[in-house]
């Protein structure tokens, strides 16, 4: 705020560009050619403004997360996809190299993160989605990870092959079925979880 009142996130201009403008230059420089927007908040203003995106509606942002908003674009995932935050600022050559991964699942991750939260003040450290990495594979990646133990901060970046969509979907609903009616302090055991697979495939 103010920054939100009246337009979403990815709205917020960075050096005379709005940050989603990045994000389409970004994920066209790295060879993406079509572009799905899933959200809630605002999103009539982005459809005013993006007529050529594909759209999936959250309505019921308010009430869930960004994994749940993700899956609003379930039936998009038979093919290989690049998921983003709407909201961050990265480069095409990322994307590149997360297209150009033969893993069926790879995270954008930053290593040099601790560098980067430094001039941070309304975000501080502990609240990153910290990972832990182990020979170039995701180990866990996780809110909770203690900041001595982390090696990187997920970007909020990934590419999924056609299996890796698989096995999102398969160990999302697998999940979903067993937490999602469960108290709080259970239900986060769901996001733990889900947050892991990458470390599992």
């Amino acid at each position: 705020m103010p920054t939100t009142e009246n337009a979403p996130k990815c709205f917020a201009e960075i050096r005379g560009k709005r940050i989603l403008d990045w994000t389409v230059d970004a994920l066209t420089a790295g060879g993406v050619t079509e572009i799905c927007f899933i959200g809630g908040y605002r999103i009539e203003a982005v459809e005013r403004e993006y007529p050529h995106f594909t759209f999936c509606h959250n309505r019921e942002w308010e009430d869930n997360n960004i994994l749940v908003s993700l899956m609003c674009a379930e039936d998009l995932m038979d093919q290989p996809f690049v998921t983003t935050y709407a909201d961050i600022l990265y480069t095409g050559d990322l994307v590149s190299k997360l297209v150009a991964s033969p893993a069926d699942i790879a995270l954008g991750i930053d290593t040099d993160w601790r560098t980067h939260y430094q001039p941070r003040t309304q975000h501080p450290p502990h609240d990153a989605e910290k990972t832990v990495t182990l020979n170039g594979r995701v180990e866990r990646v996780h809110r909770s990870i203690p900041y001595e133990e982390a090696t990187g901060e997920f970007m909020g970046v990934a590419k999924f092959s056609v299996r890796g969509g698989e096995l999102l979907r398969e160990h999302y609903h697998r999940r979903r079925r067993e937490h999602w009616d469960r108290p709080y302090r259970e239900a986060q055991q769901f996001q733990k979880r889900i947050s892991s697979i990458c470390s599992r495939t």
